[in-house]
C-alpha cells in the first residue's frame, strides 16, 4: 500500500519553553522556616556537645575535688592526732582542741572546749609569761616561747609554743591559734646536762653560763654583784674516816642546808670537787660578807648524820667595773685561801685594792 506523501516539516517558529512546566517557587516564609530549623538543629547539636563536654568536665572536677577533700581530710586527721593545737575566741575561751592536745593535757576534748588556757598553768611558770603572751595576742602580734604546763593529773610537761592572733573578715581581733611542741624530753636532757649528778645543783658548765649572764647584766645596769666560794674544812678527813659514800652524803646535806638559807635571786652551784659557789645579784661586798657569815654559822651548828658538826670556810668578792669572770673567781679563791690560812671556819673578804 502506498503511503501518503508527507509534506516537509520544520520546527521553525516553535519555542520549547512554551511547553515546559514552570518550576514551583518556594515561598519566602518556607525558606525562612527551613533556615531557622536548620540553625536550631545546629545550635541544639552544639549545645548537646557542649553539655556533654561540661558533664564530662564536671565529673572530672568533682572527682578531683573529692580526691582533694579526701587528701585534706587525711591531712587534718594527721594534724589532729599529732599536732598539739588549739583555738580560742576573743575572750580566751577554747573553741577547738586537737586530739594531741587532749592527749598531752590528759583532758577529754569535751572538757577542754569552753575552758581557758589557764587550766594548764603550772605554779612554777611565772605569771608574767602568760601576761606577755596575752598582751602580744591582743596587740595582733605573734608570740613564741617555752614554759612548763600542768596536765589534769598534776604531772608537768614542757612545751615550745607559738601563738598567732586570728582576725575576722573586718580585720577585728577574733581570738588566737596556738601550736605547741612537746619538749619535755629535751628539757629533761638539759637538766641532766646542766645539773650536778650528786646534788641536783647547776654544774660548772651551767654555773659559768649563769655567772657570765649576771656579770653582763650588772655592768649594763650598774648594779652590784658578789660571789661567794666555800667548802667544808678538812673534808678529806671525812672521806678517810667514813668513806667516800658518806662524804658524798655530807655534800648532799650541805647543798640542802645552803639552799634553805639563800635568797630566791641567788644562784648556788657546785664549782668543783667539794667547792661550791654562790652568785649574789644586787649584793655588794659588805652584804655578801654578812650573808656568808650567816651561812657559816648555819653549817657550824648543823648536825650531819653520823658525822656530827662540821665547819666551812668562805671567800667573798665583789665585781669591779672592768672585771671578767676569771677576775672575780681569782679574788674569791684568794679570799677563801686566806680564810683557811687564818684558821678555817671563817669568812674572808677580798683585799681592797
Amino acid at each position: 500500500t502506498q503511503q501518503p506523501e508527507i509534506a516537509d516539516a520544520t520546527l521553525t517558529g516553535i519555542d520549547y519553553r512554551d511547553h515546559l512546566i514552570p518550576p514551583r517557587k518556594i515561598p519566602d516564609w518556607a525558606r525562612w522556616v527551613t533556615g531557622v530549623a536548620a540553625g536550631l538543629a545546629l545550635l541544639s547539636l552544639g549545645l548537646l556537645l557542649i553539655a556533654r563536654n561540661l558533664r564530662r568536665r564536671v565529673a572530672e572536677r568533682t572527682s578531683e575535688l573529692r580526691d582533694a577533700r579526701d587528701v585534706l581530710q587525711r591531712q587534718l586527721d594527721i594534724i589532729d592526732r599529732h599536732v598539739i593545737m588549739s583555738r580560742a575566741d576573743a575572750n580566751g575561751i577554747i573553741t577547738y582542741a586537737s586530739d594531741a592536745f587532749a592527749k598531752i593535757s590528759k583532758y577529754p576534748k569535751e572538757e577542754l572546749i569552753g575552758q581557758t588556757h589557764a587550766l594548764f598553768s603550772h605554779p612554777d611558770t611565772p605569771r608574767e609569761i602568760y601576761r606577755e603572751l596575752r598582751n602580744a595576742s591582743l596587740a595582733g602580734k605573734s608570740w613564741s616561747g617555752e614554759f612548763m604546763s600542768q596536765a589534769k593529773d598534776g604531772s608537768a610537761y614542757w612545751v615550745d609554743i607559738t601563738v598567732e592572733p586570728d582576725f575576722d573578715s573586718d580585720g577585728n581581733y577574733a581570738g588566737f591559734t596556738s601550736l605547741r611542741y612537746d619538749i619535755s624530753d629535751k628539757k629533761h636532757i638539759e637538766v641532766l646536762s646542766e645539773t650536778d649528778r650528786l646534788k641536783g645543783l647547776p654544774n660548772r658548765l651551767k654555773l659559768d653560763e649563769t655567772f657570765e649572764h649576771e656579770i653582763a647584766r650588772a655592768k649594763r645596769y650598774g648594779h652590784p654583784l658578789s660571789v661567794i666560794i666555800f667548802d667544808i674544812d678538812h673534808f678529806k678527813q671525812v672521806n678517810d674516816s667514813h668513806g667516800h659514800q658518806k662524804g658524798d652524803e655530807v655534800l648532799v646535806g650541805l647543798s640542802w642546808l645552803i639552799q634553805a638559807h639563800i635568797r630566791s635571786a641567788d644562784i648556788l652551784g657546785r664549782w668543783g670537787g667539794e667547792e661550791f659557789m654562790i652568785v649574789c645579784p644586787e649584793t655588794n661586798l659588805e652584804g655578801a660578807g654578812v650573808f656568808a657569815e650567816h651561812l657559816r654559822d648555819a653549817v657550824a651548828t648543823h648536825d650531819f648524820a653520823e658525822i656530827g658538826h662540821l665547819a666551812a670556810s668562805f671567800g667573798v668578792t665583789e665585781m669591779r667595773p672592768d672585771d671578767s669572770e676569771d677576775d672575780m673567781i681569782h679574788r674569791a679563791d684568794a679570799a677563801l685561801y686566806r680564810a683557811k690560812q687564818d684558821g678555817r671556819n671563817r669568812v674572808a673578804l677580798e683585799a681592797v685594792a
